[in-house]
């Protein structure tokens, strides 16, 4: 049984030297990491989060670096719950 949240990735892609590049493929977690214990699949082309067993935090995240970009995406939570989309501005210090 799916819990607290759903997220709706239809589009999530990012503008890199004026191309887009899709970050999700619909199809699996391919280029993602996931952190804590957060249960994250695919199912119908959507990326899916259910709490894990611990109930603890967790997130996805790319393994790619990315800066000088513009993010798309739809987001849907259905339940009640601290979440939503996060960017790493330590990531996009320029060095």
């Amino acid at each position: 049984m799916k819990k607290p949240m759903l997220l709706t990735a239809i589009l999530f892609s990012t503008l890199i030297f004026s191309q887009q590049k899709q970050l999700f493929n619909g199809e699996n977690l391919e280029g993602w990491t996931i952190y804590g214990t957060e249960k994250w699949y695919v199912e119908d082309g959507l990326l899916i989060c259910e709490s894990g067993p611990d109930k603890g935090y967790g997130y996805l995240g790319t393994n790619d670096h990315y800066k000088n970009f513009e993010i798309t995406l739809d987001f849907k939570q259905e339940a009640n719950g601290n979440s939503g989309v996060f960017i790493d501005p330590l990531s996009m210090v320029q060095k």
